[in-house]
């Protein structure tokens, strides 16, 4: 399917790639090697690859800096463009930029 829709699309976009949130557990979380989550990155990974701009929603509530900055720094690794926000997206974070630069 890809191929034959590929001219039309402009983006890709994707959640939880890096960072999510566990139903279960009721925590965020970063995204194992191996599971689900970690599989579909690969996909979207080959997305970027081929050119296509990737955008990415990842979830980690605000006062936690390691895993917001974590999950920034994975997605722009991976050439992602990236929000962070909570799993509700009642906070969505538009600063990813200050924040990255942040000490």
């Amino acid at each position: 399917l890809y191929p034959a829709v590929r001219p039309h699309l402009d983006a890709a976009l994707a959640e939880g790639l890096f960072v999510r949130y566990d139903f279960a557990a009721r925590r965020y979380r970063k995204v194992r090697p191996g599971s689900d989550a970690a599989r579909v990155r690969e996909r979207f990974l080959a997305l970027r690859r081929s050119g296509l701009r990737v955008l990415t929603i990842e979830y980690a509530p605000p006062d936690a800096t390691d895993l917001v900055r974590y999950a920034i720094a994975a997605a722009r690794r991976a050439g992602f463009d990236v929000y962070v926000a909570t799993i509700d997206l009642q906070t969505v974070r538009r600063d990813v930029l200050a924040f990255e630069a942040a000490p």
